[in-house]
């Protein structure tokens, strides 16, 4: 994601499928030296039967449900790719049309990921809810298709069923996978407007 490498790996198969299908943009069969590896352990009979979160050997989270462990694994992933991402970064939901590529800087939770989901049903690609990424050399935008996470209230107001996820999302926040709402954007994509 954005230059940081990961690995994910998980003890329930369906947990994995999932994971691997919200994580398929950066997917890649080739060696990346200096990976994270995150995994996820389903709850242990012997032990308290919470689920917990690895990052290298070190437990960084435990819950009663895979729901926090991969919303905490996704929230992390994100977190630490934009910070590490070298080139310019700014906190924006992204969308294309062709080679263009339209931003909407705003503060979390003000509805970035909502009007993205938005413009994807309406035909536009997707680039990213998180961060717009620019390169200084050529000015060209880097894609970023993490997975869009929807709460209740946006996937109600979009007419969106819940995402098949082998956890249950409620009326909580759930991810979707980019390509289930509409087509990823590919380079090369350049900076046509800024919509505030």
């Amino acid at each position: 994601m954005l230059g940081t490498a990961f690995r994910v790996r998980s003890t329930d198969p369906s947990v994995g499928r999932a994971l691997a299908r919200l994580l398929m943009p950066f997917a890649t069969r080739r060696a990346v030296p200096g990976f994270f590896t995150f995994s996820l352990v389903g709850p242990d009979p012997s032990g308290d039967g919470r689920h917990r979160l690895y990052r290298n050997c070190t437990a960084i989270l435990r819950a009663n449900g895979w729901r926090r462990i991969v919303d905490h694994l996704l929230a992390t992933l994100n977190t630490e790719a934009v910070a590490d991402f070298d080139p310019f970064a700014v906190h924006a939901g992204v969308v294309t049309l062709g080679e263009r590529a339209f931003a909407f800087p705003a503060d979390s939770g003000v509805g970035k990921t909502t009007l993205a989901a938005a413009c994807l049903l309406e035909g536009f690609a997707y680039a990213s809810d998180e961060a717009l990424c620019v390169s200084y050399d050529d000015a060209l935008v880097s894609p970023y298709p993490k997975p869009l996470g929807l709460s209740a209230w946006a996937r109600r107001q979009l007419g969106l069923p819940d995402p098949d996820l082998p956890w249950p999302t409620g009326d909580h926040e759930a991810p979707y996978a980019p390509d289930e709402l509409g087509p990823v954007s590919q380079p090369p994509l350049r900076l046509a407007g800024i919509l505030l």
